[in-house]
């Protein structure tokens, strides 16, 4: 019986225990927005953490304004540039499709000319110098109407590449003050 009673007495110890080592559950306050309920888990930084996290987050939108700014002026600058490259391109182009049509007309009379002149030879001999001669004056006003349209070409590239040289050489020059 002895053993009994032991028993007993350290089976009621033992439920004293787990009694003892369980918490009561807090009461649980009513949340009034969703924030309330992470409230509990997440403590919030102390004072000087929190005056440091302030200066950080609003240095950082201060920057970020300003990359955007800049952002923006670069982008305006950049179109700008683009726009009038575009326009002297367009009127070089105007240029060399005038003058392309100009040397056709040319052409187109002096064949006509030379047509005339070898449909009025009397020998095969004349005929084969006409045609030598046509032929000759055919090649120089092709040479020089190749050069002339390559000038215009050259000149209208140049011309046009130099507002987005500009800008690209500004866009040099800022970056390297900025490093």
């Amino acid at each position: 019986m002895a053993k009994k009673a032991s028993r007993t007495k350290s089976a009621t110890t033992k439920l004293e225990v787990v009694k003892s080592t369980k918490t009561a559950s807090p009461k649980k306050a009513k949340a009034t927005s969703p924030a309330d309920y992470f409230t509990p888990f997440f403590k919030l930084p102390p004072a000087p953490m929190t005056k440091l996290l302030e200066e950080t987050m609003t240095k950082s939108t201060a920057q970020f304004d300003k990359i955007a700014q800049e952002a923006t002026a670069a982008s305006r600058e950049s179109f700008e540039a683009f726009t009038k490259s575009y326009g002297i391109l367009t009127k070089g182009y105007e240029s060399i499709v005038r003058t392309s049509v100009e040397l056709s007309q040319s052409a187109a009379e002096k064949q006509a000319a030379y047509a005339k002149e070898a449909l009025s030879c009397k020998t095969l001999n004349e005929f084969a110098e006409i045609q030598n001669k046509i032929a000759q004056s055919n090649f120089d006003d092709f040479m020089s109407s190749m050069t002339k349209l390559s000038e215009i070409s050259t000149k209208v590239m140049t011309e046009s590449a130099e507002p987005l040289n500009e800008q690209i050489n500004k866009a040099v020059q800022k970056m390297s003050v900025a490093a």
